[in-house]
């Protein structure tokens, strides 16, 4: 895997990550599962 592929793929996860977070639902989920 070039050095290239694999930041793509890394900036790829980031941006599904980012994507999740830009939603007040999802994170109030993310804070109510952190409550345990």
């Amino acid at each position: 895997m070039s050095s290239s592929s694999a930041k793509r793929q890394l900036l790829e996860q980031f941006a599904i990550v980012a994507k999740a977070l830009g939603h007040a639902h999802r994170l109030d989920l993310l804070e109510f599962l952190a409550q345990g």
